[in-house]
Order: structure tokens, then sequence, then C-alpha cells
């Protein structure tokens, strides 16, 4: 209370006091007191006396306006033009109270602690808001507004700055685009209409999508869409770039199916592939062949050299077959081959002629010349065995007879001749 009558100021807080008010106060007179009462503590609101010894509300509200948020501040004098009212009320006090008509002072308190209240509510929104704000801006994730039109499509609303950075187009040229507009060819329609049936739902629904930069490139993001506010058909989508994630995983499922040195399939994707081209086959009545191939001499090779020599082999095996055609290695120097849709034993024959005519090129490793052979054992599928086991047991022992034969050369399991009448033409 800045007030240098002792019975107002008495006055006042009785009235306050009577309608239910818990009142604190401090009443001071001089403008050095105002500014220290102001320094101390937070004030919930100020009475103020127009006119003071030596100054007036308009000098009160200068000091007050120096805080922010400033305290209310109510003219509470019998003393005020118009005029005077006028100018205080347009330096910023809250009201004005004619000390004659204390009835008015109440409501007005209630009125002006109201709009205090708002006014500070409003003020920690917009901060948060602002503080959110600027999270967002910075964040690296792609951060969307979507909504929901009445034809099941989405508009998007807002985007943040991390738009040009992850698709080369601004945020206002992506808006134009849309959300989907982001996608190419490749990306997962399935994934990208279970998104849509979701929002259409008003469900939380989350997909790996590809999405395509503007020169061309494209990055795997993990796209999250949540309803902000249910009925209004607004959702936020946050696209995560796990670009990095996908291509560790696709070196770990690489790796886990494929021969580390040679880079050929391993057993592990040797027995998924003859399984999947054994059920072909029992499907079309086609046959399939088995070889197995295994470097001769290779004990008398040294580490050195052996490592160079196994991937290159396996570069000539590769070089030797069709692409429908499956190379693996099963460790050490064994490999295997499987040959599709055989149709004539012969063609089984000439791709083993093949493959030993290009094991024996000479090799130059470290300057020193290479000559390589292999031995071949073939079994084929469904004469020497209806399942994968058996065919490669049956190359194997074939193989064997080869090796006892002198090496560098091929052998069915079975004699050529029994075969010729059951593999049709």
């Amino acid at each position: 209370m800045i007030e240098d009558d002792l019975n107002d100021a008495e006055l006042l807080t009785r009235k306050l006091r009577s309608s239910g008010f818990s009142v604190e106060s401090e009443r001071v007179d001089k403008l050095s007191d105002v500014r220290r009462a102001l320094a101390e503590r937070d004030w919930d609101l100020v009475l103020c006396d127009h006119s003071m010894p030596g100054f007036r509300s308009a000098d009160v509200i200068v000091l007050l306006n120096e805080y922010d948020p400033p305290t209310p501040m109510i003219v509470v004098s019998g003393a005020i033009g118009e005029v005077e009212v006028v100018e205080a009320l347009h330096l910023g006090a809250a009201s004005y109270v004619d000390k004659g008509t204390l009835s008015r002072l109440v409501p007005t308190i209630e009125r002006v602690l109201k709009e205090a209240k708002l006014r500070r509510e409003h003020r920690i929104a917009q901060h948060r808001l602002e503080l959110v704000q600027a999270a967002v801006e910075s964040a690296h994730d792609l951060i969307f507004i979507l909504e929901m039109k009445p034809d099941g499509t989405s508009k998007v609303a807002y985007v943040n700055e991390a738009a040009e950075r992850m698709t080369g187009f601004s945020p206002a040229e992506v808006a134009l685009r849309g959300f989907a507009g982001l996608h190419g060819h490749d990306t997962d329609s399935a994934a990208v209409e279970r998104l849509l049936n979701a929002m259409s739902r008003g469900e939380e629904v989350t997909a790996e999508l590809l999405l395509f930069h503007r020169n061309g490139s494209r990055r795997w993001v993990e796209t999250s869409i949540r309803p902000i506010a249910s009925g209004e058909r607004r959702f936020v989508s946050v696209s995560r770039d796990i670009t990095e994630r996908k291509t560790i995983e696709a070196q770990l499922a690489y790796l886990a199916m494929h021969d580390p040195l040679t880079g050929l399939a391993n057993r592990a994707l040797l027995d998924e592939r003859l399984e999947m081209e054994l059920a072909k086959a029992r499907r079309s009545g086609r046959h399939v062949a088995v070889m197995l191939v295994d470097f001769d001499n290779f004990k008398y090779v040294n580490h050195a050299c052996g490592d160079e020599m196994l991937r290159e082999l396996a570069r000539r095996l590769r070089g030797s077959v069709r692409e429908v055609d499956t190379v693996a290695r099963l460790g050490g120097d064994e490999f295997v081959v499987v040959i599709t849709s055989v149709a004539t034993p012969e063609f089984v024959s000439d791709t083993a002629r093949r493959i030993l005519g290009a094991v024996s090129e000479p090799l130059v490793v470290d300057s020193q010349l290479w000559n390589m052979s292999v031995s071949i054992g073939v079994a084929l599928y469904p004469n020497d065995a209806p399942e994968a086991k058996g065919l490669l047991k049956g190359a194997d022992a074939a193989l064997y007879r080869v090796k006892e034969s002198g090496k560098n050369d091929f052998r069915f399991f079975a004699p050529v001749s029994l075969l010729e009448s059951a593999i049709p033409e």
C-alpha cells in the first residue's frame, strides 16, 4: 500500500479482510521505500494513492514497469481528476477506485488479480511454446504436423527446418509436395498404406520408410505418427534417420549368410538355397545338380598365398556358372555349386568341364606362378537322393572316387548312362 494516511490504509485492510481476502501488506509513503519493497519480494498487488508527498502514481508505474512482469497496480484515491485517471491507465495502471466508493474495491481487485493470473499463465504457455518451437526447429529429426482430409489424404500444416537437410526441399516446398511426395517408387507402399489407415482410425503407428532427397539419393527413416488431439484429425509425424542402422543390419545379415573371405554363400545360405531349389524342382519336375568342389593339393600351399588362391577360385567358380546357380564355400578348400533347372546330364558335364578349365588357368600370387586344379563330385536330384543331405553325401562319395583316381576331374555319383533316360529333354 502506497499511502500516507494511516487511517485510509487501515480502512482498506479491513475492507479486504471482511471480504474474505487473506491480507499480508506493507505500507510505504516514500518513493525510495517503494523501490525497496518491490526489490525485496514479489507482490500480488499494489494499491497506490495518486498524490503522495514528493511523487505521484505515475512515478510508481515507471518503477513497476522496470520489472517483468510488472506487479498490477490499482490507483485508490479521492483527489484525482479524470485526465489524471486516463493518464495513469494509459501508463499501465490496472484500474482506478475512488476512495469515496470503496464498494467497487473488492470486485475491482478480483478482476485485476484474475487478469494478472491469465496474463501470467499466457506468458508461461508462450515461453513453453517458444522453447518447444526452438527445440523442434533445432531437432535433427524431420517433424510434420499433418491434417487428415475427408478423402483420406493428408495435408502438411507444419514442417520443421530439418526438412531441407533431409530432403533438399525448403519447408515451404515440402508443405506443397505433401507427406507422400517425399517417398519414391522404392518406398514400401504397404507400409505407407498402413500409416494412412492408422491415421484414418486416429491410431498411433510406426513404420520404416525410404525417404528421397532432391538430388536423387535416399535414406531410411523410422516414421512415428501420433494423434495430437482426438477428433481434430491432426497428427505429429517424427521421422528419424536410421540409414546407418539399416546399413549395419544389412551388413550383419550379409555376414550371417556369406563367407567373409570369398563373399560366397556360406553353409547357412547354401542350405536355404538348396531347399528352395529342391522345392521348385518338385513342383516343376525339373532336376537339380549338386557339385562338391575340392581344391587339389591345397595343404601344400602356404597361408600367405592360400587366402588369395581361395578368393581367386571363388571368382572363377562364380564366373563359370549362371546367375541363377549358387556357389558356396563350406570352409577350408571345400566349395559347393548348385545347378538349377537341369535338363540333361550333358549340361552338368559341360558346366563341370568349364569349371575345370577356368580353374586350370595359371595364377600369379606374390610374383609366384601357381597352377591350380580341383576335383568335382556330382549328385543329381531326384535320381541320387530326394533331399539335400543325401545329395551332399552322394556328391562327397563321387568326389572321393575322383581323388582316388588322380584328381583334376569330375564324376557323377551314379553312371551317367543310367541317368539319361530319367532326365527329360
